[in-house]
């Protein structure tokens, strides 16, 4: 398969095959697939990597768009479960007629050679497959839009449990409780871990979590403004669950549910610190919680991207001996790192 991968490396426009040929023969357990190493390499462009993967297996390019009918999107959710399109990484895109009529369901993959996994995928789905490559941001964003962030631990938990998530819900009113149960109680963290992780991903300052009868709200505040964000069907059987969780994590007390509570979270992706701000509040369907995701980052006054004639009006004022400045703006505007770095300025010797 490397000297294949290499040829259609070689079409792709990579002008230096020996180098992505050492990375390729360094192959160790557990190291990633032959493709994933070609594509982190850097050394060719994926999106014409994939094209070229397309051509010669006769697979469609996935362009990230999917169904925009509510039906359609249906029909392929109940086709593949949550569960293993995230378990496989693979993503059901539409449905297609065969040359005899018959009808396919199309299903995207980011590693149209991970045979293995595609196999274990096939026994869990019943309809006939054609296969479509598509990239890793593309699925991983497609798998969120299409079954709702943290889908696949969402439906690992409700299976290790008995009964529908309507059956949770008794009279409108949760009546589940974090149990004590190893695996389960990973799993919500885990789908915790998925929706912090996700708004980092997308460079979001808050997370809010608004609980309603029969549905958890999800949103992020990407660049000032509050987006909601796909979440699984049937979220509300967890929602005590996913705010306990929350609440462990930020040292609260989980038996309060009637007062306000405020805590942080200290936590780190890929090797970078957040400190997360964690408040909660109660509402008539259950607590509320805002999260304010916080990268302890060095800033000073040159990261800020000020234009010249506003960094010398900034200098200048800090220069005076006395004296107030107002920074005021929207919620995540930068108010707070305008002023650290202004402090950093301050105190540079």
């Amino acid at each position: 398969m490397i000297p294949q991968l290499l040829e259609i490396a070689r079409e792709a426009g990579c002008r230096d095959l020996d180098s992505l040929g050492g990375i390729l023969s360094e192959s160790r357990p557990g190291s990633p697939s032959p493709l994933s190493r070609i594509l982190d390499s850097g050394l060719v462009d994926e999106s014409t990597f994939l094209e070229k993967i397309g051509s010669r297996f006769s697979m469609p390019v996935w362009d990230g768009n999917l169904p925009a009918d509510d039906e359609v999107r249906r029909a392929v959710r109940e086709a593949v479960a949550a569960d293993v399109a995230s378990r496989h990484q693979v993503l059901p895109i539409g449905f297609v007629d065969s040359e005899d009529g018959e009808r396919h369901l199309l299903v995207a993959t980011d590693d149209p050679f991970a045979l293995a996994r595609h196999s274990l995928a096939v026994r869990n789905i019943a309809c006939p497959i054609r296969w479509a490559v598509g990239s890793r941001q593309s699925l991983a964003e497609g798998l969120n839009d299409l079954y709702g962030v943290g889908a696949g631990r969402f439906v690992e938990i409700l299976q290790s449990r008995e009964g529908s998530p309507e059956e949770m819900l008794i009279g409108g009113e949760e009546t589940l409780i974090l149990d004590d149960s190893g695996d389960e109680e990973a799993s919500v963290i885990s789908f915790v871990n998925q929706i912090i992780r996700g708004a980092l991903e997308q460079r979001a300052t808050d997370i809010h979590l608004e609980p309603h009868e029969r549905n958890l709200r999800i949103r992020y505040r990407v660049d000032g403004v509050l987006q909601e964000i796909p979440a699984p069907e049937g979220i509300g059987a967890l929602q005590a669950s996913v705010i306990s969780r929350i609440k462990i994590m930020a040292k609260l007390d989980i038996a309060e549910k009637r007062l306000p509570q405020d805590g942080r979270i200290h936590m780190e992706l890929d090797g970078r610190t957040i400190d997360v701000r964690v408040a909660t509040i109660p509402s008539v369907d259950g607590e509320s919680v805002s999260l304010r995701l916080l990268g302890q980052e060095a800033f000073n006054l040159d990261r800020l991207g000020l234009s010249p004639s506003l960094r010398q009006s900034i200098d200048r004022l800090l220069e005076l001996p006395n004296g107030i400045i107002l920074v005021t703006g929207p919620t995540g505007s930068g108010k707070s790192t305008s002023l650290y770095a202004f402090l950093s300025q301050l105190t540079t010797p």
